[in-house]
């Protein structure tokens, strides 16, 4: 991350009467010296006689005053100041940070069907981890204490009758966790992806990509449905959904949720 200050306004605490000829040690003191950006601290240096050149990172700030409050706007932060003397002296702003809160996740299809019944194998289905109520005003998806970005890092789904995951799509394919609302129609949801229980798609030779049961935009279609690794009618069974995710300054979080398939669907 890079470092980014804002000078809010500057403090004297002292006032400085005739040339001191002799320097008050010590380092830098930063009050608070923790937090969550943004968040004001106020940096104390060495009562020095003389001019203190304070260091932000698109310029430099000149002053008589050994006392200057900030804004602390990114992390990691650095204060940096040369002093008087030409000492220059630093000190590191902490970091208060919350993991993200990873609650189930929002899976939906053009059927009547969502969370709590039983999803069809082969069926297409969006799982949406974005923050969101349910009918019954339930939380579901990512939730970040502090309201900080966040992102997938990986995610993986494995049916109990199957050696090997399902294939997750990403469309359009961009190397990304996102993916469109309905086939190759609807917005783009950010940290989502479409899933088609049970199918593990065999890689198309040229493109290295998992051949998808019906078109998803960049990636290669299998509509005879006879490019999948696991071939065959399955079983009632329950699939475990595994994710991980990260906010910007670097917290993670793991949780895992179970979903049960049925071929009867919701009727089961």
């Amino acid at each position: 991350m890079k470092r980014v200050f804002a000078c809010v306004c500057l403090l004297a605490l002292v006032s400085l009467v005739g040339c001191w000829a002799f320097f008050h040690g010590g380092d830098l003191i930063v009050e608070p010296d923790s937090g969550h950006p943004p968040f004001e601290v106020t940096v104390t240096a060495p009562q020095i006689s003389g001019t203190y050149t304070w260091h932000f990172e698109d310029h430099d700030l000149q002053t008589t005053r050994n006392v200057m409050r900030m804004l602390v706007e990114e992390w990691p932060t650095v204060v940096a100041v040369t002093l008087p003397t030409g000492d220059l002296q630093t000190a590191s702003v902490n970091l208060m940070n919350e993991a993200p809160v990873i609650l189930r996740p929002t899976i939906t299809s053009r059927s009547v069907c969502d969370w709590g019944t039983y999803l069809i194998p082969g069926q297409r289905y969006l799982v949406d981890w974005n923050p969101q109520r349910d009918r019954y005003s339930e939380k579901r998806g990512v939730w970040d204490p502090e309201g900080d970005d966040w992102w997938i890092v990986s995610m993986e789904i494995q049916c109990a009758e199957k050696t090997m995951p399902d294939t997750l799509f990403c469309p359009p394919y961009q190397g990304v966790w996102h993916a469109r609302q309905w086939f190759n129609q609807g917005d783009v949801i950010e940290n989502a992806v479409a899933w088609y229980p049970v199918w593990t798609g065999k890689m198309e030779p040229l493109t290295g990509m998992p051949y998808a049961p019906f078109p998803e935009s960049g990636y290669p279609c299998d509509a005879c449905n006879n490019r999948n690794k696991t071939p065959g009618r399955f079983p009632s069974q329950v699939a475990a959904i595994k994710v991980e995710v990260e906010d910007e300054y670097g917290a993670r979080a793991t949780a895992e949720f179970e979903v049960n398939l049925s071929p009867a669907g919701c009727s089961r």
